[in-house]
């Protein structure tokens, strides 16, 4: 009678132990999914002409609101996200200052291209870039860009997910605490199936636990370091961003017509003289054909 009320009293522990789970889980997913995790996120765009637009996706009296209830609003958790376009007349040595640039201030570079000026190409060569450098060297690295090339296009992408991640440190712990409960458990465990259904369970706990903190450790990555995407053109003449008057907008234009119609003539010489060998091929047998002619009449022409 005693081992069955113990078997009881295990399996009543054990039960509420994954309801109170169950319930920490729901909070969890729901954080995560964005029901309601009351996040926001902020993205702002500098056009080529100087223009800045900033766009929320949630009224701040919520946040707000919802932050006062976290009690988190001190401490926010930020990702960020820097996309930038640019051109340059010195590509490579653009190349070499980067990469210079991200590893003096302890960034890294996770991918990068660059295609172009192969066989026949006229335009120049491109690059993309995708680095990673530490979110309190963000601002300085988007202006050492800006000072070594032109900009035509830039956008910072900001998103909160401070409360998600209180949800999953509050997730970890409550996992902790379960964990700790079903050990003390499996150690006073009377029978083979208390053994196998509170190890089962502890299974479970401990899985959940390195999964969110597999989450937490990505956050982490992702605010400490802030993801910035570049795209890089090679060009003979850089565009023209700034205001410009009617006569400078004039002068402008007629530079750049003269120098398409440089370049063109350029273009047309390269390819006439690279093409010399088949014109003389084209000749040659355009004067075979010409002598087997005149051969041809004056045989017919004798008889």
């Amino acid at each position: 009678m005693g081992k069955k009320l113990r078997s009881m009293w295990v399996f009543c522990v054990i039960l509420v132990a994954v309801i109170l789970a169950g319930c920490g889980s729901d909070s969890y997913d729901m954080a995560v999914n964005g029901t309601a995790s009351g996040t926001y996120g902020e993205k702002e765009s500098v056009m080529g002409d100087g223009f800045v637009v900033n766009e929320s996706t949630e009224d701040s009296s919520t946040t707000t609101a919802l932050e006062e209830d976290a009690g988190v609003s001190t401490n926010r958790k930020i990702i960020e996200r820097v996309h930038i376009s640019v051109q340059t007349k010195e590509f490579d040595a653009l190349i070499e200052k980067l990469n210079a640039e991200i590893s003096t201030i302890g960034g890294y570079v996770e991918n990068s291209s660059i295609s172009g000026n192969g066989y026949g190409d006229v335009s120049g060569r491109y690059a993309d870039f995708t680095v990673r450098i530490p979110a309190d060297a963000s601002d300085a690295f988007s202006a050492f860009v800006s000072e070594n090339s032109t900009v035509t296009n830039k956008e910072v992408e900001t998103e909160d997910v401070t409360l998600s991640y209180v949800d999953m440190e509050s997730r970890v712990s409550a996992l902790e605490t379960e964990k700790a409960t079903l050990e003390r458990l499996l150690a006073e465990a009377g029978t083979m199936a208390d053994v196998i259904s509170i190890q089962d369970r502890l299974t479970e706990v401990i899985y959940e636990i390195e999964s969110v903190k597999s989450k937490l450790r990505t956050y982490d990555n992702l605010i400490e370091y802030t993801t910035v995407t570049i795209q890089i053109s090679e060009v003979e003449r850089v565009d023209v961003v700034e205001k410009q008057t009617v006569w400078e907008e004039i002068k402008t234009n007629l530079v750049e017509n003269f120098e398409n119609v440089g370049h063109g003539f350029e273009r047309f010489f390269v390819f006439v003289v690279s093409s010399i060998p088949y014109l003389l091929v084209i000749g040659g047998l355009v004067a075979i054909i010409l002598v087997v002619i005149v051969v041809y009449r004056r045989k017919k022409s004798g008889k």
